[in-house]
């Protein structure tokens, strides 16, 4: 990894011994202090421009007390769980490290520091396609306000009420094999926006929005309900 073959890419390691490492491997510019890095930079001078930054300074969790690291493509600063997790203070800002979080991340480490002791094959893999949503993440929060919003008596909801009732914080399995998708759609337009640092949206406006397009295009084709955990 030293020789940055492979940036941009999250490494887990793991080995017989037990040991297991997370590096979040990427080529990250040594910038210079004195320069706005988040606007345009000035063109006429080089000093802006620092060499990439040493493999030993990246950003790496190895063998924490938790016992577990995960990464769902989120911040680095998520990984370990409470009180194993690395300190963002220690790095520098300049270096822009990610910070985004997941609804992934949010559930994966509520998941696995509720479990005591070793954690068997079979509820790795529960844990691993779980489909819940956290009310951390952006993702439950707007779907708390989704189903606030279609608790109003609406007809335009109705098709789709049920099922998102249904499902409430989870996507069970059942209800992702019927053929609705107009209470699912607003999710995935509200993943959009977060990821574009886009103010949340009057989930009610988003939704009556996001309805009237899917009958304006899929009114007459049922499709699946598809698995949201973003």
């Amino acid at each position: 990894m030293r020789i940055g073959g492979i940036p941009a890419t999250n490494f887990i390691y793991a080995d017989k011994t037990g040991r297991i490492a997370y590096v979040c491997y990427a080529l990250f510019p040594d910038r210079k202090p004195g320069f706005d890095y988040t606007g345009v930079l000035p063109g006429d001078t080089s000093a802006s421009c620092g060499r990439v930054l040493g493999f030993d300074r990246i950003a790496e969790d190895r063998e924490p007390e938790s016992g577990f690291l995960v990464n769902s493509n989120n911040t680095p600063f998520m990984a370990a769980g409470p009180g194993s997790e690395l300190n963002p203070a220690d790095f520098s800002p300049l270096l822009g490290i990610e910070q985004r979080t997941t609804n992934r991340i949010y559930r994966a480490l509520e998941l696995l520091t509720a479990e005591q002791g070793p954690i068997t094959p079979e509820r790795l893999l529960q844990i691993k396609f779980d489909t819940a949503y956290s009310r951390a993440s952006f993702a439950g929060r707007w779907m708390d306000k989704i189903l606030r919003s279609i608790s109003r008596p609406s007809p335009i909801f109705a098709k789709g009420a049920g099922s998102a009732r249904t499902m409430g914080l989870e996507q069970r399995r059942e209800c992702a094999r019927r053929p609705t998708r107009r209470s699912d759609d607003a999710p995935g337009e509200f993943c959009r926006l977060s990821c574009g640092r886009i103010p949340c949206p009057n989930a009610h406006a988003k939704l009556r929005d996001v309805v009237d397009k899917l009958m304006r295009g899929w009114a007459d084709r049922p499709t699946p309900l598809p698995i949201f955990s973003a």
